[in-house]
């Protein structure tokens, strides 16, 4: 159904070696909608193939995907969203270039043994392989099978013929639901797991999936949520924060309100974005202490010292400063601090109600 959608997820067996990632890829090279193969994705072949084929990207290599040309990579971050494309420089005879722009989107698969780089993790739905009890049937015996596209070609024709059918009525369903409004599913799970729960609703009507799948959206929401907030740079935004309320409370007290306008479509007060305040990094820091490393010690290995956070906040995060006689420090605009509350979803820090689904999509970037 991915052609009718705007956006569509990727799906990411994660797992220990022998973990069945590979057996599942297999199993969908099989089932899936031009399905394709790849471990050591070329820019060319990738490129021509999503393009034109629309294909489903099989890829049992997501661990080095980082390792991919900044191409390869631009397929896998852009492609979960209908109309995105992904432009690439041709030479021409005279010593001119020409650029070509290919459409990145379609479904994809991407096994790995770790999670996968931020961006790409962000559009995945994770499947946690398990692998299969000591007695379990022994598959192997299906390998030459698995490897032979003929043998799933009759069911993937029915697959294809079931979805012309009912493409009319899962788009209905799909329009029905607002994972926000009903389960306070909001953004990117709200994104992701809204075209399964619509293919539940048609194929199960009634039955527990659709339920199974709203928990799996909601765990799936949280487990994302921590990891995004337990970062170091999410964790110095916080501490920032934290600091400007103490400092600054009229400051902190605007910053609720642009981010509050920003997440309903509101459009902010340009003066305020581009409003200034300045904190030396030792303030930062202290928050910093004694929010998440209170009862830590400075030669615990995880302990980020002042100068490790001051490293942070210029050459990680780019927040500029400057030295001073009483110390390093360091400037914000609130634009920059909305744009990190955002980047890192830090509404409840910041006592703001979370957007509805897709709200934070918009970001600063509408305002130019």
């Amino acid at each position: 159904f991915h052609p009718s959608l705007s956006t569509f997820p990727y799906v990411n067996p994660i797992g220990d070696a022998e973990m069945g990632k590979t057996t599942g890829l297999r199993v969908a090279r099989q089932l899936a909608y031009h399905s394709n193969a790849i471990t050591i994705p070329r820019e060319a072949s990738v490129f021509r193939s999503v393009d034109t084929y629309r294909c489903t990207l099989l890829n049992d290599e997501g661990d080095n995907i980082i390792n991919y040309s900044q191409a390869v990579q631009d397929i896998f971050n852009s492609g979960f969203q209908r109309g995105a494309r992904v432009p690439r420089e041709f030479p021409l005879a005279d010593g001119r270039f020409r650029t070509i722009y290919f459409d990145a989107y379609g479904p994809k698969m991407i096994c790995s043994r770790y999670p996968l780089p931020d961006m790409v993790d962000s559009r995945s739905i994770k499947l946690f392989m398990r692998g299969q009890p000591p007695k379990g049937l022994d598959y192997s015996q299906y390998e030459d099978e698995l490897v032979d596209l003929k043998t799933g070609e009759e069911l993937r024709d029915d697959l294809y013929i079931l979805r012309l059918l009912l493409n009319k009525q899962f788009m209905e369903e799909y329009s029905r639901i607002n994972l926000h409004r009903d389960h306070k599913i909001r953004g990117r799970e709200g994104l992701i797991f809204k075209p399964l729960i619509a293919v539940a609703r048609v194929f199960c009507p009634g039955g527990i999936e659709e339920q199974q799948l709203i928990k799996a959206a909601k765990e799936h929401g949280e487990l994302s949520l921590i990891r995004k907030h337990s970062s170091r740079e999410a964790k110095a935004v916080k501490s920032i924060l934290a600091a400007i309320q103490s400092e600054y409370p009229e400051s902190y007290k605007k910053l609720q309100e642009l981010v509050r306008d920003i997440s309903s479509g509101k459009k902010p007060e340009e003066e305020a974005l581009l409003q200034e305040v300045e904190l030396t990094n030792k303030k930062i820091h202290d928050k910093f202490t004694e929010m998440f490393q209170k009862e830590m010690t400075v030669s615990d290995e995880k302990y980020v010292s002042l100068e490790k956070l001051s490293s942070i906040l210029r050459r990680n995060m780019g927040y500029k400063g400057e030295r001073r006689k009483t110390g390093r420090i360091v400037k914000f605009t609130l634009s920059r601090l909305v744009h990190d509350i955002l980047t890192y979803e830090l509404y409840e820090d910041i006592g703001v109600e979370p957007p509805e689904e897709g709200g934070e999509q918009q970001g600063l970037g509408k305002y130019g």
